[in-house]
């Protein structure tokens, strides 16, 4: 199969993407099927970063398009240009990927915006969140624009298979598909979240070392040597004792005034609370910065920082009040965190009953937990962290069945098509 994969939505840096799962979904598909061409299509200023690790892949080739997408959309719509995958199939061939006989059987898009195709080609949606519909206020409108469930809908109606990270949206999804026309059928694929593949449990105190046939050269070694060095310093400079609390603008009030009561009523604990920012600069310019000495506010970390974060918090805070997937709850899990996350969205269906859940509107609920947690005894602490590893290291939160299921059904899919001609 010759498969596009439109990636630009992943390319950019704002709080409207949310917790894209879909690097780990496209990873698991380039491995699982080394036989089909997975062709990474970029626009405009939307570049392709080496941070993604796609060229180690044989079967993988980029695309890119000079023009701007807002510009691209306006051509299709109003002057008939080519339809996307018309239009990158003719730069395949221009670069010597595809021959001119070539055509795309399978098209992937992760946007709101009208996905344009030929009528030959199969549609796959993947739909990661809908934050924006629920929380709109916190987006730049030009960001906005296309962010209206009347593209979503019609994607998710127009596709021959959709994908989403956890039933909860699946649930919502399948609801809106069906509203219009209850005859109206398109495949789900929910991928049970899907961890991501190298999150390990961070040990400061442990010896660092390399096997010899894990590297290539000398440059590679002194890389991660200095790698290890950065996470020790990080971790030396955190608090003995914290709460790490992932944080929303809709939460962060409710979340400061439960930890203030907890201080309060246990001044003799001597745990701060670290929050993470939405995204950059999200506090900045309010009255969350005049808070006490014991709460300390950070930028959104960097993948090893938030390792460190999760391996040594005294509890993992998740208090979203919209989640669609939790990839970063199970990462927490996967680093033997003890888990005190919202009760709405997708979270209760990935974190074990033995953790501890409140509804991010009270924040009495949220103390309660803490101090639940914080009564724990060490043995009951350390049963929980290695029963959260384990279920955040199975098997079921792996890409791979879930992509040879995709897989399994495109073919299929293809086959039907062919015989309909």
């Amino acid at each position: 199969m010759n498969i596009l994969l439109d990636f630009r939505p992943f390319l950019n840096k704002i709080p409207s993407n949310g917790e894209y799962f879909c690097k780990d979904f496209f990873h698991a598909l380039f491995r699982n099927n080394p036989s089909d061409v997975f062709y990474i299509w970029t626009t405009g200023s939307e570049h392709l970063s080496s941070e993604y690790k796609f060229d180690q892949y044989h079967n993988v080739r980029r695309i890119h398009t000079e023009i701007e997408i807002d510009t691209l959309y306006r051509l299709i719509t109003f002057l008939k240009y080519p339809a996307i995958d018309d239009l990158v199939e003719t730069l395949a061939m221009k670069n010597g990927h595809m021959s001119w006989v070539g055509k795309f059987d399978v098209a992937f898009f992760a946007t709101p915006m009208p996905v344009l195709l030929e009528g030959d080609c199969i549609h796959v949606q993947i739909t990661n969140h809908l934050k924006p519909l629920h929380y709109p206020e916190i987006f730049l409108e030009n960001h906005m624009k296309y962010q209206e469930k009347k593209y979503y809908k019609k994607n998710w109606k127009n596709a021959d298979i959709n994908i989403v990270p956890s039933q909860f949206l699946a649930n919502e999804l399948a609801t809106d598909i069906d509203e219009d026309d209850e005859d109206e059928e398109s495949s789900i694929f929910v991928s049970s979240i899907g961890i991501t593949q190298d999150i390990a449990r961070f040990t400061p105190n442990e010896d660092f070392t390399i096997e010899e046939d894990e590297i290539d050269d000398i440059l590679e070694m002194n890389n991660q040597y200095k790698e290890n060095t950065i996470q020790q310093k990080i971790y030396d400079d955190l608090p003995d004792s914290f709460f790490y609390s992932q944080e929303t603008l809709e939460t962060i009030s409710n979340t400061i005034q439960a930890f203030a009561l907890f201080s309060s009523r246990y001044s003799n604990a001597n745990i701060k609370l670290i929050i993470e920012e939405p995204f950059i600069d999200a506090f900045k310019f309010t009255a969350f910065l005049k808070r006490a000495d014991n709460i300390i506010i950070i930028p959104p970390s960097s993948k090893e920082k938030r390792i460190i974060l999760y391996s040594k918090c005294a509890g993992f805070i998740k208090p979203d009040m919209y989640n669609t997937e939790g990839q970063t709850l199970l990462e927490a899990m996967k680093c033997g965190a003890l888990i005190i996350c919202s009760t709405h969205g997708a979270l209760p269906e990935i974190c074990p009953s033995e953790n501890f859940f409140f509804n991010p509107t009270l924040y009495t609920e949220l103390f309660k937990e803490m101090k639940n947690l914080y009564n724990l005894d060490e043995t009951e602490k350390d049963i929980l962290s290695k029963k959260n590893i384990t279920i955040a290291s199975s098997h079921e939160y792996s890409w791979d069945d879930i992509t040879i299921n995709i897989m399994a059904k495109l073919a299929d899919l293809l086959e039907e098509k062919e015989l309909s001609i």
